[in-house]
This record gives C-alpha cells, sequence and structure tokens, in this order.
C-alpha cells in the first residue's frame, strides 16, 4: 500500500512528505524499499525519488487495488501537504532580508509537488467543499509564485481561489483574490483587464469596510491610469 501511494508524488520528496501522505509512521517501509532499490535516495540533500517505471506500476496498481476514495482522501493528503510547504514559503519570503532566499529555495525545491497540489485543486474545487475551503489558501501566497510562475497560470490558479471564496462567501478573500489576478493582468500589460479586477476589489474592500484593502487598491488602480497615460484619472 505505501508503494503504491508513492506513485502520487510526481517528484522527489523528503522522508517527512512520505510519512505523511503514506502513514508510514518512522518511514520504515521506505527504508525498506532504499535497501530493496525500489526507490532512490540522494544523500546530499537526504531526498527521495521513485524511478518512472516505477512509479508508472504503482500508479497502475494504486488505481487497481485501492478503492477511489483511499485513493481521494491520499490526493487530499498531498494536497494539504504541500499547501503547508507553500505557506511556509511565502512566510519566510513576507518576512524580507535573508528570509527571502530562504523561501524562494524551498519554493524551487518543492515546486513540482506543489504545482501538482495544484491540479487536484483545480480538479476537485467545485464538486468538493473541503477541497474549496483549502483552495483559497493558495491565493494567499500569489506575491511568491509570481516570482515563478507565468502571469498567465497564476491568474489560473487564482480563478479556481476565487471562484471558491465566491461559493463559500468569504468577502474579505474575494476581496485580495481580485487584487492578485489584477496584479497578474498587469504583469501581463493588460491595463484594461487589470482596472477591471482593481475596480472590483475596490467594491468589495468598501462593502466590508476594509480601509488598508481599499487604499492599497486605489494605489494600484493609479499605478494603473498611469500606465495608460491618464494622468488626471490617476491623480484622482
Amino acid at each position: 500500500r505505501v508503494f503504491r501511494l508513492l506513485s502520487t508524488f510526481p517528484a522527489d520528496f523528503d522522508a517527512n512528505s512520505e510519512e505523511y501522505l503514506c502513514k508510514d509512521k518512522g518511514h520504515k517501509r521506505l527504508s525498506k524499499f532504499v535497501r530493496w532499490s525500489l526507490v532512490d535516495f540522494h544523500e546530499h540533500n537526504s531526498w527521495y525519488r521513485l524511478h518512472d517505471l516505477a512509479r508508472i506500476f504503482a500508479a497502475k496498481n494504486l488505481l487497481k487495488e485501492d478503492d477511489e476514495a483511499v485513493h481521494a482522501i491520499a490526493l487530499q493528503r498531498y494536497f494539504v501537504r504541500y499547501l503547508n510547504v507553500l505557506s511556509k514559503a511565502h512566510d519566510f519570503y513576507e518576512r524580507g532580508g535573508d528570509n527571502i532566499i530562504l523561501g524562494l529555495e524551498i519554493l524551487d525545491r518543492e515546486l513540482a509537488n506543489i504545482q501538482a497540489g495544484q491540479a487536484w485543486i483545480e480538479k476537485n474545487a467545485k464538486s468538493n467543499v473541503n477541497a474549496a475551503a483549502l483552495c483559497i489558501s493558495y491565493a494567499n501566497s500569489a506575491s511568491i509564485l509570481s516570482l515563478r510562475l507565468h502571469p498567465s497560470n497564476l491568474i489560473r490558479w487564482l480563478e479556481v481561489s476565487l471562484y471558491a471564496a465566491r461559493r463559500l462567501n468569504k468577502p474579505a478573500q474575494e476581496g485580495a483574490i481580485l487584487m492578485s489576478i489584477a496584479n497578474s493582468y498587469s504583469d501581463l500589460g493588460e491595463v484594461h483587464k487589470a482596472i477591471k479586477y482593481y475596480d472590483q476589489a475596490l467594491a468589495i474592500n468598501r462593502e466590508i469596510s476594509n480601509r488598508m484593502g481599499e487604499g492599497i487598491v486605489l494605489g494600484n488602480l493609479g499605478g494603473a491610469y498611469f500606465n495608460l497615460g491618464d494622468a488626471r484619472k490617476s491623480i484622482e
């Protein structure tokens, strides 16, 4: 069962992630797989890797031996694990200084796994309330993700989070996500689209009396109109 669940990892993983996903306490079974040469261990960073052919074999047997509910639970654990890793990277990034580099190192090391977790959420956010609730948390890390993802990919992620925030009636989160989407369109040079989303974010922040959020959106709106060459509107 543990070997089959290892196929969930699309890239290298550490022992803590394996223990969390596979419920392999003390990663005893993982150590056996290394001894049997079913899993590769990289001593320089203490990470593990399932060979591509072994992953295909394990995945094929995972679908054959385990029912869909077991598989779904494992995928949700996978998502939660790498959402926590992303949050950790973002927290370091937000502290500034040397912590920025540390946050980016964590993100770069785990980006493939984080993206795989997001793919699961994209697929399940509309049908699974728990997935929708967790999905909103991805948007909290938009600032660090914007340094590693193309704006169009980030917008796709954020649109799913926006749907989740609206479905669960979370106006504060909806306003923040609208702001992040607008920033991404601004990065693409699509200023008119950015303004459309800034306007929506402004309306929500005023509605919920979020003065700080309102001020930030107004500042970004001013920058957007300045980029369009409309200095008077920008000053207003």
